[in-house]
């Protein structure tokens, strides 16, 4: 059996009344695992990029496990492969590159929830804190030549030192690295933002280097709330750079469990025990209306 028909037989068993009612799945409409994952265009171009790929499988084998794991005990857990909207410059943090400064990998699959004082211990830092986002800013929104910022000043330290990176030289990394950054952002600035799932990326694809780029950008989402770029810095600090990108579309990639809770007495009570703006959130938002895939406007 192809991987693709693996993973649809898995979805159907899991969507079948009786496996729903085993697992005691609340009937809100938020936690039933439904054909519209087969139908989600941002899962539908993980399906079909490298049929050799077992990180892909990985992250649905993950995925398919999260919801089985919280599905039954959050009602308001939802469709790990929504997109919410999002306005760029509401995305101020971003978390540090390790694997191990969450215990969570890209292979852990969407819907992951965690805890921990992600700020607190210094666990993700502010955006602009970024080397490589901050080159990009500066390139974009400044005018700043690259080989004056810190990215490209370390990338070529470390290419002469012999450090282990895709690119052989530092004329390779300018050439090839980032002329596609330029491009991706001429290309952003001419057409508009676009999901990733919903176009024909042949910008991004020339400098594609994991499977993880072919999903759109993935967040993270705090214990109050806030964005934390997972993966798509590139994306989000060209958006941000861009006065007329209003917003852009980000998978949920994990959120932390104090948030879950809110999404929770979201899904219960119809409002958050909060005042103010947490309650236009995106996310809640969603959650109040019907987070599937399908009702997102581009």
């Amino acid at each position: 059996m192809s991987r693709r028909g693996w993973f649809t037989a898995l979805v159907d068993r899991l969507t079948r009344r009786e496996q729903n009612t085993a697992l005691n799945v609340p009937g809100n409409g938020n936690n039933s695992l439904t054909r519209s994952w087969i139908d989600n265009p941002s899962l539908k171009t993980i399906l079909a990029w490298n049929e050799r790929s077992s990180k892909r499988r990985d992250v649905l084998v993950s995925t398919v496990r999260n919801w089985c794991q919280h599905a039954p005990v959050h009602p308001g857990y939802a469709n790990p492969f929504r997109l919410l909207m999002v306005d760029p410059n509401n995305i101020e943090r971003i978390r540090k590159t390790s694997c191990e400064v969450y215990e969570l990998c890209a292979t852990d699959g969407f819907g992951t929830i965690l805890a921990g004082d992600w700020r607190e211990t210094g666990l993700t830092i502010p955006i602009e804190s970024n080397t490589v986002v901050k080159a990009l800013l500066q390139r974009f929104q400044h005018g700043v030549p690259w080989d004056e910022t810190r990215y490209y000043q370390q990338i070529a330290r470390r290419i002469e030192q012999g450090s282990k990176l895709p690119y052989e030289s530092v004329e390779e990394f300018r050439d090839s690295r980032l002329s596609a950054v330029d491009a991706l952002y001429r290309d952003i600035q001419r057409n508009g933002y676009q999901s990733n799932a919903l176009r024909n990326n042949t910008v991004q694809d020339a400098y594609r280097g994991t499977f993880l780029d072919a999903f759109d950008v993935m967040v993270m989402i705090d214990r109050n709330g806030d964005f934390v770029v997972f993966e798509g810095k590139h994306r989000v600090a060209i958006a941000q750079s861009i006065s007329d990108v209003y917003s852009i579309p980000v998978h949920v990639y994990a959120v932390h469990r104090d948030w879950q809770d809110t999404r929770d007495f979201v899904a219960t009570h119809g409002e958050t025990r909060h005042r103010g703006t947490i309650r236009d959130h995106p996310d809640l938002i969603a959650l109040r209306s019907e987070p599937v895939y399908q009702n997102a406007e581009y």
